[in-house]
């Protein structure tokens, strides 16, 4: 939750500070007055570059997998993975470590067990540690039902937002964008959670995702989907009514005219002091923005 508020805060304040200190460094080396124009590029620039830092960081903190911490790829056959946890068992089995490797050693005897029994190996593919505590998951079918379930939470609380959000703006094109999100992310989802699992014959991949992520499971690709909606949704909202301002809508919603306003102003500023305390600089025009 903290990391989420945090993350939240980012998205608000950073790109308009860094666009504001941009914009006031490269001031005097511009050879017009800066506009809004300038202003819409670089906050642009800013966004995007944030939004792949953040996905950077996102794809690097995904936890392993069972079959990475065992080592194995996940199509490997039950002999496979026999071998890998007797070779994982020598070397971090408490006796061996110590007391705190324990629960390292415990997490992963009992993925190992799971993925011994195709039932459950099939459900973890697809959603995670969490789905092994269904005690009374028996089929595939059990297991789909339970998963479906509990990956509902996310496109509800998700869709909600989105109807609020439009409830509450004005009709944008942003709104259209941001459906069209919400609706590519729900049919990737589905597409890994039906797909074939990495041990089966008919498996040919998850997608784009698994050239980058090869050894990555479909409910760790999920995950990732998840924040890239969030990310990208965030990126539309913020970059879509500055670079592609909306006549009807004075150019920019109410909070971004403010923003923009007051760094303008700054920039204004910064001119004036460039204009009477450095006479080295480029040749720079006195025009008002």
């Amino acid at each position: 939750m903290t990391k989420a508020i945090f993350s939240l805060l980012g998205w608000s304040y950073v790109p308009d500070f860094v666009t504001s200190t941009l914009l006031r460094w490269a001031r005097p080396y511009l050879r017009t007055p800066v506009t809004p124009l300038h202003y819409r590029l670089t906050f642009a620039l800013v966004v995007l570059s944030y939004l792949t830092y953040n996905l950077f960081e996102a794809s690097l903190s995904t936890p392993p997998n069972f079959y990475e911490l065992l080592d194995v790829s996940p199509a490997s056959d039950d002999g496979k993975i026999k071998a890998a946890f007797r070779t994982f068992a020598r070397r971090y089995h408490p006796d061996r470590v110590g007391p705190e490797g324990a629960d390292l050693f415990v997490m992963v005897r009992e993925g190992y067990e799971a993925l011994l029994e195709p039932n459950r190996r099939w459900a973890y593919d697809r959603f995670g540690v969490d789905i092994l505590s269904c005690k009374e998951c028996v089929t595939q079918r059990d297991f789909l039902g339970r998963g479906l379930i509990q990956s509902l939470g996310f496109h509800i609380v998700s869709g909600l937002a989105l109807l609020f959000f439009s409830a509450i703006g004005r009709s944008s094109s942003v709104a259209f964008w941001r459906y069209t999100l919400y609706f590519f992310h729900f049919a990737s989802e589905l597409s890994l959670l039906f797909s074939p699992s990495p041990s089966s014959p008919d498996y040919q991949g998850y997608s784009i995702l698994s050239l980058f992520f090869p050894t990555r499971l479909a409910f760790q690709h999920i995950r990732l989907l998840h924040q890239l909606f969030m990310f990208f949704s965030i990126a539309v909202s913020r970059v879509a009514p500055v670079l592609f301002p909306d006549d009807s809508d004075d150019a920019f919603s109410p909070v971004l005219a403010q923003g923009a306003a007051v760094i303008l102003d700054k920039i204004k500023n910064v001119d004036r002091e460039c204009m009477t305390s450095s006479s080295f600089f480029l040749p720079i025009f006195t025009h008002p923005l």
